[in-house]
């Protein structure tokens, strides 16, 4: 979605980036400029939207990320495991560039499960957020949803 047009898409300023996740079993919200990291409890549905703005405006958004758990056993038995989250992205040309634009993604907190005899599962959801302007700035930044048992 993108909102507002430039007028000159050579301003040197470069692209910011702001995360803005909400809890939709809570209804609570945070927001993060560039990175953050956060707790949720798994099961949780959520909403991570990946904000950008430029003066000269946006030319290239992608969001993506992956997941990473982990289970433990007695001594140094461990299990781990990652998911990729796949990719959005959006881009525009000179003449169409938005001032503000944003991507969505919908999740549901996972809930690790371990192999028997494991227990103990800890984990994250690792969001990455990429912007470009018409300048070549390129602005990089995450958001990192931990499992309240350990983050990985």
């Amino acid at each position: 979605m993108a909102c507002g047009r430039s007028s000159d898409t050579r301003d040197p300023t470069p692209p910011t980036i702001r995360w803005i996740l909400r809890d939709l079993d809570t209804g609570a919200e945070q927001s993060f400029d560039g990175s953050g990291r956060t707790v949720v409890p798994e099961g949780h549905a959520l909403r991570v939207i990946l904000k950008s703005e430029a003066p000269g405006g946006i030319r290239r958004l992608r969001l993506d990320g992956e997941e990473n758990w982990t289970c433990y056993g007695s001594g140094d038995v461990a299990q781990g495991g990652s998911a990729v989250i796949e990719a959005a992205s959006t881009s525009y040309t000179s003449g169409q560039a938005p001032l503000s634009t944003f991507l969505i993604r919908n999740i549901v907190m996972p809930e690790w499960e371990c192999n028997p005899g494991l227990g103990n599962p800890s984990g994250s959801v690792i969001f990455k957020g990429k912007s470009e302007n018409f300048s070549a700035h390129i602005v990089k930044g995450s958001l990192t949803i931990c499992d309240p048992r350990g983050c990985r």
